[in-house]
């Protein structure tokens, strides 16, 4: 189960870069040397900001003793990293993800976990899914069943193996190798 989280977490970090590098070059107007400039422009700007202003502005927001407001600002950051990344054409996932890795490492990290979580389950997952929902229209789409079945399947099948060949080089006996394959 560890083994699965820890490679979970790595996968989903590299699946955010993957998507940052794949949405900036859709965006940036064709110019790779841009693109790359730009996403790594932002990643250190991010990561200085991150790194060396977000412990001090919790820890400022914890001595404020005002209701719920480490979880505002922490909000309030989310946003703002989820914005600066829009603007450097970079998906504003990436921008979230950042400040939740970030915030994730203060002394406040229960606290902002628990008000997340609550207005998470209350407000944004429900109107996400929602608005995906209203926004898909499968009859207007031109799906092909047999090809989004097909890649499902290779999506399933190459995660099992991938995953279940990383763990054997990593030293797990086949049986556990196979475990973790299926659990990722």
């Amino acid at each position: 189960g560890t083994t699965i989280m820890g490679a979970a977490i790595i996968d989903d970090v590299l699946g955010i870069i993957l998507l940052t590098f794949i949405f900036s070059f859709s965006t940036a107007g064709g110019n790779p040397l841009i693109s790359v400039a730009k996403i790594f422009g932002y990643l250190t700007l991010a990561i200085l900001i991150g790194l060396f202003l977000f412990r001090p502005i919790i820890n400022f927001t914890r001595k404020l003793k005002s209701e719920h407001s480490i979880l505002a600002v922490s909000l309030v950051l989310c946003f703002i990293f989820s914005w600066s990344a829009e603007v450097a054409k970079v998906a504003s996932i990436t921008g979230a993800y950042l400040a939740g890795l970030f915030l994730g490492r203060t002394n406040a990290k229960t606290t902002i976990m628990e008000g997340i979580e609550t207005l998470g389950q209350s407000l944004f997952i429900s109107v996400f899914f929602i608005y995906i929902g209203i926004s898909t229209n499968l009859w207007e789409s031109p799906i092909n069943p047999v090809f989004t079945i097909s890649l499902v399947f290779i999506a399933i099948f190459s995660k099992l193996i991938g995953s279940t060949f990383g763990a054997s080089l990593s030293g797990f006996s086949f049986k556990r190798s196979l475990s973790i394959g299926t659990g990722m």
